[in-house]
């Protein structure tokens, strides 16, 4: 992927672009919609764009705000609002019932046809700022600012519920109420995240045991403070903070010493997500151990071979990094 040039996938809240990786690049509509876009996702390999929108019904209990694609098992997350009836509330005068809403958020997941809506985490009682699946790694990533509760957590793909109801407790990856924006980096089993104190990006361990500043006076003017989405590509940042799109290009004539670019676009509102269009920003693992209990039956003009799960490593959840299933 070296050698590729990123294709940037960009949303602002009513229209989609698709632009390579160049400041000076043709910027084209792929897709525009007159309500508000809230969130927007791509699966790679099958070529597919997803968007939420303001635009559901009225009366609608589930409201999507941002998603995010599983493109190992074809599947979307949704991070959404939930509005629950919390009972009658009477109002005297006029002898009358109003029932009183609650509103709260969860993560669902379901099919890319939109089939199959299960609840994955439910409770937040404050917005993520991000939420991102991983299923390289097997787990799904958020970060809190509000409440009590801020950080950055992590849930094994593994112990999703599926709507039924358990006292599995997501892992905190970090507590730091700094913490902003962040992207996956798969393969390197980590998050690149935005410090808005220190106004860098760092990067932290799925294990806890490594946190690392990668910007660390090497920019001239880091702009990374307030950044709303975070993505990286040839190990280069992009990044959105309300109406601007950034970039950094690495200075020539110093090493890893790098200066940020403003790029130009028509005023349409403020952006809402960006994305990689490149296969190594959605990897296929390879096992790392051999699979276990491989059998084989063979035919004329068919072989049939089975295995069970290799040994997963220590940072991995239990539906990460390995390959299943039968062939």
């Amino acid at each position: 992927d070296d050698n590729l040039k990123p294709i940037l996938i960009i949303s602002t809240q009513h229209k989609v672009i698709r632009q390579i990786a160049d400041i000076v690049a043709e910027q084209v509509t792929i897709a525009h919609q007159q309500n508000t876009i809230t969130g927007m996702a791509i699966h790679v390999s099958r070529r597919l764009l997803f968007i939420s929108d303001s635009g559901g019904p009225e009366q609608a209990s589930f409201s999507p705000l941002s998603l995010s694609a599983d493109w190992l098992n074809d599947q979307l997350y949704i991070l959404g609002e939930v509005q629950h009836p919390s009972g009658p509330r009477w109002q005297v005068a006029s002898v009358c019932m109003h029932l009183t809403v609650t509103t709260m958020l969860n993560v669902s997941r379901c099919g890319l046809d939109g089939r199959g809506l299960t609840v994955a985490v439910a409770g937040f009682l404050y917005k993520p700022q991000n939420m991102q699946v991983d299923p390289y790694n097997g787990y799904l990533f958020w970060s809190i600012n509000g409440g009590n509760k801020k950080g950055l957590y992590k849930l094994d793909l593994a112990d999703i519920s599926n709507g039924v109801k358990h006292e599995v407790l997501p892992d905190i990856i970090s507590e730091d109420p700094h913490l902003g924006a962040f992207t996956v980096d798969h393969t390197n089993s980590g998050l690149l995240v935005v410090n808005n104190t220190n106004n860098t990006v760092v990067f932290v361990s799925l294990d806890r045991n490594e946190i690392s500043n990668l910007r660390d006076n090497a920019t001239v003017q880091p702009m990374f403070e307030g950044a709303t989405s975070l993505v990286t590509a040839n190990k280069i940042f992009y990044w959105t903070r309300d109406s601007t799109l950034y970039s950094e290009e690495e200075d020539p004539s110093k090493t890893h010493h790098f200066y940020h670019s403003t790029w130009p676009f028509d005023d349409d509102g403020p952006f809402v997500s960006i994305a990689v269009e490149l296969p190594s920003a959605q990897p296929v693992p390879v096992p790392v151990n051999p699979p276990i209990g491989v059998q084989a039956i063979m035919g004329p003009e068919l072989a049939k071979i089975s295995w069970q799960v290799p040994h997963l490593l220590g940072h991995q959840g239990q539906y990460g990094g390995s390959f299943r299933g039968v062939i």
